[in-house]
């Protein structure tokens, strides 16, 4: 086998391990960029979970939360697809890895560049070409270091199962936390057990069906459901408690209510209003 026919074989066969360095290289800097980004959003969100900053404080977690992204994308990703090595590099890879070559690789990677004056072009022609035997059944990609990139996974697999394992313990919280800390300026209260439910029921919705329908006082008036529970004091608290009884009922925004209900569990008390009537006020004094 020629020089002109050996050495580009060489070439080839080490850019094609160049090929697959580089990928694996992207791949652990995408990898190792996603770990870096569940972790700080999980901090940043149970932060704000537990403290509840005001506007200042969520713009410096998504401060933090942007920044550890931009970062992590232009060191550990950007870099690595602008990186390249020379050829040599990837023989020396190749000679550590199958010992047994005994640098005939390099020796014939230098040789072959045509710059070695002082050796005869047969020499060289053989150098060449027994390098070329000698790597045409190796494995190149084997002499891969795998494990910076099994590590990169690991890191990254540790990380998204704490942040879905978060996300899922603590959902409610999680989803309020994660849109308050991606848009820091919005009005988005943060989450607590008790909710408040601002929907009211506009006038000719929901007609009721007892005293309250034909009553023109009701007719043209907002009301709001409205449930009250009641808990036992001191009882042991490991997550949210079991009411002892609740009440519900329809509050009128004149105070007046409707369809009274008592949950004590095993059983509901409803009451229904069959009259209402009206008085007029007093006049103040």
């Amino acid at each position: 086998m020629t020089t002109t026919e050996a050495y580009p074989r060489l070439l080839g066969a080490l850019d094609d391990l160049r090929r697959q360095w580089r990928m694996r290289t992207i791949l652990e800097g995408v990898l190792l960029t996603a770990a870096g980004v569940f972790a700080v959003l999980l901090l940043t969100v149970a932060a704000d979970n537990f403290l509840q900053p005001e506007a200042l404080g969520r713009a410096l977690l998504a401060l933090l939360l942007w920044g550890s992204l931009a970062a992590g994308v232009v060191t550990l990703v950007v870099r690595r697809v602008l990186e390249d090595r020379r050829d040599d590099y990837f023989a020396a890879l190749v000679e550590r890895k199958h010992p047994e070559l005994h640098n005939r690789l390099i020796n014939a990677l230098q040789l072959g560049r045509g710059s070695q004056n002082g050796f005869s072009p047969g020499l060289i022609s053989a150098i060449v070409g027994d390098a070329a035997t000698a790597t045409a059944d190796l494995d190149m990609a084997s002499s891969l270091d795998s494990r910076p990139l099994k590590r990169a996974a690991l890191c990254a697999g540790v990380a998204l199962l704490l942040l879905g394992g978060y996300a899922v313990a603590r959902a409610p919280w999680f989803g309020n936390g994660l849109a308050r800390v991606a848009w820091p300026f919005s009005d988005t209260a943060p989450y607590t057990e008790t909710q408040i439910v601002e929907d009211s029921i506009e006038p000719g919705d929901k007609k009721p069906d007892d005293a309250a329908a034909d009553n023109a006082a009701l007719a043209g008036l907002k009301r709001w459901p409205v449930n009250i529970s009641y808990f036992e004091q001191g009882a042991a608290s490991n997550g949210e408690q079991t009411p002892v009884y609740s009440i519900g009922f329809e509050l009128y925004e004149n105070g007046i209510s409707r369809a009274l209900t008592l949950d004590y569990g095993d059983f509901v008390v409803a009451g229904v209003m069959s009259q209402l009537e009206m008085k007029d006020a007093p006049a103040c004094k």
